[in-house]
């Protein structure tokens, strides 16, 4: 299994907003038909990588959460979920919680750390920001001194991953 390549069509899904909950069944939506990502998501999803809202629905232009990137993660680079600590590395993802182990496995794969107040940030969106910085971590690329001349329209330096949390 190629887990780069693997990992890059996640990663591409992702980027186009796309929604991921706990498995419901067979890749069929109804919902993708339209989307210019319709192959890459029934790829993934036939890889048990993503999965749909249930009722035959994908919601392409949906968002990620961080636990449900989380769990794209884990799957796609094939992290052991089943060494899960007894006690939650995060207050607000709890044993109980549908992507615990997903949470845990990242987590201890040092690719996402939480934010400030010590939680994982439990159905927060994932900004395009803290996935760049998960990515870079996962693909374990040193990104130091490589963006230093590029610039955005929207460039603030209020906005830099350490001002909201650390992915």
């Amino acid at each position: 299994m190629d887990k780069r390549r693997i990992l890059k069509t996640a990663i591409i899904t992702s980027l186009l907003s796309s929604y991921v909950f706990p498995r419901y069944g067979a890749a069929s939506f109804n919902d993708v038909e339209d989307s210019f990502a319709k192959d890459a998501i029934f790829q993934l999803a036939n890889k048990e990588i993503i999965s749909g809202k249930g009722n035959g629905k994908f919601d392409p232009k949906g968002y990620v959460t961080r636990q449900d990137f989380a769990i794209i993660l884990a799957k796609a680079l094939d992290l052991d979920i089943s060494d899960s600590r007894a006690i939650p590395t995060f207050s607000d993802i709890p044993p109980s919680h549908y992507a615990y182990k997903y949470v845990e496995a990242v987590a201890k794969a040092g690719l996402i750390k939480g934010n400030k107040n010590g939680q994982f940030g439990n159905g927060e969106k994932l900004s395009r920001q803290d996935m760049a910085v998960i990515l870079v971590r996962a693909l374990g690329i040193n990104p130091v001194g490589e963006a230093k001349n590029i610039k955005f329209k929207d460039d603030n330096p209020h906005n830099s991953p350490h001002t909201f949390s650390t992915p």
